[in-house]
């Protein structure tokens, strides 16, 4: 997926777990814009792309080179990190669960 489809997804909702009571769960809601960085770097990078990872998270190739991942490593996934609420909003527009896999993991 481009970043620009990532883009013109939003806003989105975000709904999740907060507490649980005595008589069930609370759920609070959210909706979240896109971030400034995704829109700066989409337009800069009209055909960068949002990849999934064989370990469920994600990263942003720009001209087939990784670029930032959501997990970056030092010697395998060689990559920028970046904010967490880049990878939440790419994972809500992808519609995927908003935790991101470095909260899951």
């Amino acid at each position: 997926m481009t970043l620009k489809d990532i883009i013109e997804a939003g806003p989105l909702n975000y709904r999740h777990h907060y507490m649980q009571t005595q008589v069930g769960e609370e759920i609070v809601s959210h909706i979240l814009e896109c971030p400034q960085t995704l829109k700066t770097l989409a337009s800069n990078h009209p055909k960068a792309e949002v990849v999934i990872f064989g370990d469920d998270s994600l990263g942003i190739e720009i001209e087939g080179n990784l670029w930032a991942a959501e997990l970056p490593h030092k010697t395998e996934r060689v990559a920028k990190s970046l904010p967490h609420e880049i990878w939440q909003y790419c994972n809500l527009a992808m519609g995927r669960d908003g935790d991101t896999a470095a909260r899951r993991h």
